[in-house]
């Protein structure tokens, strides 16, 4: 069941960049996850569904917001760009925070 809910996941992500490329598709679809999870507040060793359904509202918030805020401070359109490195740097700045046990 899980399989064939990540695949129909899978297939309404790459629609969103108005074609679909299946062979890389999970790869592409990971890392948001992941950034979303732990954004909101899941360590590397326990997460719970509290974390996924803030991290989902933050993250996309972040992602949603982001662009427009640094194109129109710096005029310039690099908006896929700036996304990457927010959910990109959101993933490092997670992983590499100290949790004490």
């Amino acid at each position: 069941m899980s399989t064939i809910l990540g695949a129909i996941g899978i297939i309404v992500y790459e629609q969103s960049f108005g074609f679909i490329q299946l062979y890389m598709g999970p790869f592409y679809m990971a890392l948001p996850a992941v950034a979303s999870i732990l954004l909101g507040g899941a360590s590397v060793n326990k997460a719970s569904i509290t974390n996924v359904i803030i991290g989902t509202f933050l993250f996309q918030g972040i992602l949603t917001m982001t662009p427009s805020v640094f194109n129109s401070v710096f005029q310039t359109d690099m908006s896929e760009v700036i996304r990457l490195i927010v959910s990109n740097g959101m993933i490092l700045y997670a992983l590499t925070r100290k949790v004490r046990a």
